[in-house]
């Protein structure tokens, strides 16, 4: 749409009826339509309205054309028809044309697993749960793909450690637990399938209720410690785990950290002990044993990882040495499957 009508070629005298626009209170009336070409570019059904100050680009009449429109900071480039994406992964969002229009919603743009990720980078969390004993095991993932792997290695693993087949496995209808690698594992195991109805979680209670208290636990832990969003993946792994009453320790305890590896003069030793202030999280060893994982916050800056050795296994993770800010309203976490 123009207010210049020289520019027009080919063009014809319509009546088109009034449009709106900022600058002119009372809009103005579309009188002609015509062709305007460029040395690269033809634009076609273009609209004459004498009292527009400025020209109007339809984006999606170039789209028609079948060219690729790009908009930046500062321009708008129209691409040929031969343009070609070369990565990928470059693209953060699609939107798809509907009624000439694009537009989206947002339940299916906002990921239904914990938007913040962990320290170790995982940003969903699968808990499966024994409908027996209510017994749990948790189990984090960057995406939802591992899901397949994470249960196959579990589903035999168990088998083997408590020698009883796993008979029936229920779930929703998540594309994670069902898709072709799940189907064949689980006809070549024998195992039975019950999927709960779609939008009736109900059916799935025991996960939900599971989950709400993994959630709910988690939110308290990182309240009262002080820590940011990024553990909640440690909240939720150390709430998910039967303590140890013998071997117990409140989540985000002070603990002092012994280098037993290097000699260390009296003075040296004493401010290498004074140093750390670190998280603790209960876990298990490769042995089954009760252990705990330490995230330590140092005066360096980077978020970078460091191993400070020990008797016990260690994950030391490197943060500023500030306040922690408190973040409590961490989302839900992600529907699991229940065994």
């Amino acid at each position: 749409m123009t207010g210049n009508k020289f520019y027009l070629l080919d063009y014809q005298d319509i009546d088109g009826g009034f449009v709106a626009f900022t600058g002119s209170p009372k809009g103005g009336k579309i009188t002609r339509k015509g062709k305007i070409r460029t040395e690269k570019l033809d634009f076609e059904d273009v609209y004459f309205v004498k009292e527009l100050k400025f020209n109007l680009f339809s984006v999606s009449q170039m789209c028609d054309k079948k060219n690729s429109v790009l908009f930046t900071e500062n321009e708008c480039l129209v691409l040929s028809p031969d343009f070609k994406l070369l990565d990928e992964s470059q693209v953060l969002l699609k939107v798809p044309r509907q009624n000439n229009m694009y537009s989206f919603d947002l339940k299916n743009l906002v990921p239904s697993g914990v938007s913040v990720r962990s320290i170790n980078k995982k940003t969903y969390c699968l808990v499966v749960t024994d409908d027996f004993s209510r017994f749990s095991w948790v189990f984090f993932l960057a995406t939802k793909d591992e899901t397949p792997e994470i249960l196959k290695n579990f589903i035999t693993g168990i088998e083997n450690q408590i020698d009883h087949k796993v008979k029936t496995i229920r779930c929703d209808n998540g594309t994670e637990f069902k898709n072709r690698i799940m189907n064949e594992f689980y006809e070549i195991k024998g195992i039975r399938r019950e999927f709960s109805v779609v939008r009736t979680p109900q059916q799935n209670g025991v996960t939900k209720r599971k989950n709400r208290t993994l959630i709910k636990a988690a939110r308290t832990m990182l309240a009262d410690s002080k820590l940011p969003t990024t553990f909640w993946a440690e909240a939720v792994n150390t709430a998910c785990r039967k303590p140890a009453l013998s071997f117990m320790r409140p989540f985000r305890c002070p603990v002092t950290i012994l280098n037993t590896l290097n000699h260390l003069d009296p003075g040296r030793e004493r401010a290498q002990r004074n140093e750390f202030e670190s998280v603790f999280g209960q876990d298990k060893d490769i042995n089954g044993n009760s252990t705990y994982r330490m995230f330590t916050p140092v005066n360096v800056a980077g978020s970078s990882y460091e191993n400070l050795g020990g008797s016990i296994p260690v994950n030391a993770a490197t943060f500023p040495n500030d306040d922690f800010p408190i973040d409590p309203p961490m989302p839900d976490l992600e529907d699991t499957a229940d065994l």
